[in-house]
């Protein structure tokens, strides 16, 4: 998935996040808890991209944003 994004022109730091977020989110939607795995991810893709759901997590944890300054 990441490959796909790098060969499609975004940049390694781009296409590393948007990879992960779409491949977490067609996990989200194949909702098979523990049981899931690789090819459940992949058969779930397309409606990843169709519906890439709310724009926040359900999850109560902070999450690095890859839009924020370097530290220095």
């Amino acid at each position: 998935m990441i490959g796909a994004f790098l060969a499609a022109g975004l940049d390694p730091l781009d296409a590393a996040a948007t990879g992960l977020f779409y491949g977490g989110r067609a996990a989200d939607i194949a909702a098979y808890g523990s049981s899931l795995g690789p090819r459940d991810v992949t058969e779930h893709l397309r409606y990843a991209f169709e519906d890439p759901g709310p724009n926040r997590s359900r999850l109560r944890l902070p999450f690095v944003t890859f839009d924020q300054d370097a530290r220095r």
